[in-house]
């Protein structure tokens, strides 16, 4: 049988789920600061401690941004080759 704290976990993410979609895309709100909020109050309703969340935001949000301006340079020198041809 599932236990009611493996039931509260699934609900929690999919409420999650369900109000990133709806704030991102019917409300137009920024999709980092909703991400943001989010993962922080899924985070805390799985019982982390607050003070505990942050590091592995960080980490992850990090090594995300940390990829993207390694590989957004690249594709700006890319347009700006194939756009004067």
């Amino acid at each position: 049988m599932i236990e009611s704290h493996s039931i509260f976990l699934l609900s929690a993410a999919l409420t999650a789920i369900i109000g990133l979609i709806l704030l991102i895309a019917v409300s137009k709100l920024n999709p980092f600061i909703t991400r943001f909020w989010f993962s922080l109050g899924l985070a805390v309703a799985a019982g982390m401690p607050f003070t505990a969340c942050i590091p592995p935001f960080e980490l992850g949000m990090g090594t995300t941004l940390g990829h993207i301006a390694i590989i957004a340079p690249y594709c700006c020198a890319t347009c700006k080759t194939t756009r004067g041809k």
